[in-house]
């Protein structure tokens, strides 16, 4: 494995384990950038165009549609502008309350959308070192820090 330069946390404390964090964080995004390259999308676009393409016609309102993206609101209206000029995405009236708004795939969206492949698959190969099962513990430590964490932002 290619060994970068790191600070010097002690082995296993949790700057230690932040720091591999951020540099997994970074990482993925510019994984996700060459995965998407040639379909010109972000990995919030990305992220949009799949969340769409799980719910259905209906569509999401912004605010669904930012908690499932884990972005803001003011972030989410921005992808959907981006995303409609590229006409992948459309705004409808919410037909069961007419003062908002739902966000649905266009025909173009939905082609797009069976282009890319779907997240798994895009991950299968680069995370394929780890077992299932160390993926089952991995995942639960980290959804225990993310809870941890929460807990101190609320």
């Amino acid at each position: 494995m290619n060994q970068e330069p790191d600070l010097n946390y002690e082995k296993g404390s949790m700057p230690d384990i932040f720091s591999l964090v951020t540099k997994i964080s970074k990482n993925l995004d510019k994984f996700q950038r060459m995965v998407l390259n040639k379909t010109q999308l972000t990995p919030a676009q990305y992220s949009v165009i799949n969340a769409l393409g799980n719910v259905g016609v209906n569509g999401l309102s912004l605010t669904q549609l930012a908690k499932i993206c884990y972005s803001s609101k003011p972030t989410m209206t921005h992808l959907i502008d981006t995303l409609e000029n590229k006409e992948l995405v459309k705004r409808v009236p919410n037909p069961s309350d007419r003062r908002s708004l739902m966000v649905q795939l266009t025909p173009e969206g939905n082609k797009m959308k069976t282009e890319v492949p779907p997240v798994n698959h895009i991950y299968a190969d680069c995370c394929s070192i780890l077992t299932p099962e160390e993926s089952d513990k991995l995942s639960l430590l980290l959804k225990k820090v993310n809870y941890a964490l929460k807990g101190y932002l609320n």
